[in-house]
């Protein structure tokens, strides 16, 4: 499970910051006294918003995409998709979504198609994922947004995040 720093002030007054803030910054301080405490990423079960924070964090280009979550049955389910920002090659324009959801696995459907086809479900690519493991989540998603650039949902130069590279 990740761990991210939490601050915690010692220095709460004039005092005490003039004596030990300086000598703490230039790292003269000993061990005992250390300003970071490891805190849990999740504060709790793990849940599909939870899962969906985590994607986010990992991928903030998904803030791109139009955005709709739903309640299935006990699971809440969101969903990210968008359609083509002009017409490809072969004269077409595309949805695309993924819609993501946590019920003791990660899971992941994506949906695509031709917007000409939108009520013949015969005709749309369904794929769905089940993962144990959140990182193993990430090769899915990130096929996602190769696809969304393929079909002309997401420009190539939006796709660079400083994180994954």
């Amino acid at each position: 499970m990740g761990k991210i720093n939490k601050f915690n002030e010692y220095f709460d007054n004039e005092e005490l910051a003039s004596m030990f803030d300086v000598p703490n910054l230039k790292g003269e301080m000993s061990k005992e006294i250390s300003k970071f405490k490891k805190v849990d990423m999740l504060s709790g079960d793990e849940n599909s918003d939870s899962f969906t924070e985590r994607v986010l964090f990992k991928y903030p280009i998904l803030n791109k995409y139009r955005h709709k979550s739903v309640r299935v049955e006990e699971v809440r389910v969101n969903s990210f998709y968008g359609t083509s920002l002009y017409k490809l090659e072969d004269g077409n324009e595309y949805f695309i979504n993924i819609s993501l959801y946590y019920d003791d696995l990660y899971n992941i459907q994506i949906i695509m198609y031709d917007l000409n086809d939108n009520k013949d479900q015969s005709k749309w690519v369904i794929n769905e994922f089940n993962f144990e493991n959140i990182e193993d989540s990430f090769t899915v998603i990130d096929g996602f947004f190769e696809a969304s650039t393929k079909l002309g949902i997401l420009k190539p130069e939006s796709r660079f995040d400083v994180r994954n590279n």
